[in-house]
């Protein structure tokens, strides 16, 4: 924000036209916050709607709307007195820790349990190219742990208090701050495991090792690549079934 708020804007100043620099600099900070509003929006939106189409497919339009309303009711305090500290407390504290987290459970996730090897196969199906052994070894080994110290750090800063909002440590903050500082950290974390849970009880079985081997283990690909060949007959068959 320094950059783009404080050192562009006196860059600018010293340009011949600067009025005409500023204006159009200023329109494109706006495109691209609006753009990048639109695939975070659209991303929510179109989840949702796949995976309860009976419930907010069905309207969506007004779904978008209560969407857009919570967005703007949320964002109303940032437009306060306060609002500046609100937007650093939430970019410096809710952001890294809980995004690291979901990235490396996705990425072992991917890479473990639902197999490198099966991942790249539907690559394949899709581009018709399989991944390389970099990529493979990428996904599988140096992602996960890099993503793993990063998010080891962060939350070592964190639990800390040593992390700086403008100019005063977490740690010496009013405690209703810290409180709500903790609740933005662990809230998005908790949804992993609570949707594990979740998914455990609704899971068909007998007992709790037969629901947790269903539970894990990966569903049939929507679109499955069959490639047979037969060296006595010299026949091969490609076949691409939708299931």
């Amino acid at each position: 924000s320094e950059l783009v708020f404080i050192v562009y804007p006196h860059t600018i100043a010293l340009m011949d036209w600067s009025t005409l620099w500023a204006v159009l600099f200023f329109f494109m900070v706006i495109t691209l916050g609006i753009d990048s509003t639109f695939g975070g929006l659209e991303s929510i939106i179109t989840g949702l709607c796949d995976e309860y189409p009976n419930i907010f497919g069905r309207h969506r339009s007004l779904f978008v709307l209560g969407v857009l309303i919570i967005c703007y009711l949320g964002a109303l305090p940032t437009c306060t007195y306060g609002g500046d500290y609100i937007v650093t407390l939430m970019n410096e504290i809710a952001v890294a820790p809980a995004i690291l987290l979901v990235v490396f459970i996705e990425c072992i996730a991917v890479s473990w349990f639902y197999g490198v090897n099966r991942f790249s196969f539907d690559i394949k199906a899709m581009i018709g190219a399989r991944p390389s052994l970099f990529w493979r070894t990428i996904w599988y080994l140096i992602s996960p742990m890099f993503l793993f110290v990063i998010f080891y750090i962060a939350m070592n800063n964190f639990l800390s208090g040593t992390t700086l909002i403008k100019t005063t440590y977490l740690k010496d903050l009013p405690i209703s701050i810290q409180i709500w500082s903790y609740l933005m950290v662990f809230l998005p974390m908790l949804c992993i495991p609570g949707y594990a849970i979740y998914k455990l009880f609704i899971t068909p079985g007998k007992n709790f090792d037969e629901r947790l081997e269903r539970a894990i283990k990966p569903e049939e690909p929507l679109l499955e690549l069959i490639h047979s060949r037969s060296t006595g007959g010299q026949q091969q068959q490609d076949k691409i079934e939708l299931l």
